[in-house]
């Protein structure tokens, strides 16, 4: 019961007892360079501990291998980076996280969705990316960017090599376009 809104109801969430996010959906490599990606995980109703792993595309290394991880309370958050190095000749892959708790191996990770005009969402969708290798040219290194609602654009641009600067209605009215 809430004192404002009257008796609520709510759903039962079954969560594993870690999840693991990638920062990104896809991280791109333009180079043979390694990389530093992030995760989030985050623990269940529970305490837990366990070994994080990676599960790469042929070509593709990761350091380090595994990442131990310890949650003494529930419902908490920790970041963690992986460096990646990517194979010389351009090639797509997924990228799945590997929660290891005992002999049980997770691989969710977590999205909550919550909207003023729907009821609170937690959903476990596999814990993946996508990796691309592909040789990019850039001539630019400047972008200009006009925003779209939802728009994941720039960070697609900035990922591949390009600083991107996002324009407002403001900038579009009275901005200076000489360059």
């Amino acid at each position: 019961r809430d004192p404002v809104e009257g008796e609520r109801i709510r759903d039962l969430n079954v969560t594993p007892p870690v999840t693991a996010s990638f920062t990104e959906n896809v991280f791109y490599f333009t180079t043979r360079q390694p990389k530093t990606i992030g995760l989030i995980l985050r623990s269940g109703p529970t305490q837990v501990e366990g070994t994080l792993a990676l599960k790469l595309p042929e070509g593709w290394k990761a350091e380090p291998a595994e990442i131990p991880f310890k949650f003494e309370k529930p419902l908490t958050e920790q970041n963690v980076s992986v460096t990646l190095t990517p194979p010389a000749d351009d090639t797509v892959g997924n990228l799945q996280a590997e929660l290891r708790v005992g002999q049980k191996v997770y691989r969710h990770g977590y999205l909550k969705i919550e909207y003023p005009h729907l009821p609170v969402i937690h959903l476990h969708p596999r814990a993946s990316a996508r990796l691309v290798r592909v040789d990019v040219r850039t001539r630019a290194k400047k972008v200009a960017y006009i925003m779209g609602s939802g728009d994941e654009i720039p960070a697609f641009l900035e990922q591949v090599g390009y600083s991107v600067e996002i324009l407002s209605d403001d900038d579009l009215r009275n901005g200076d376009f000489q360059e």
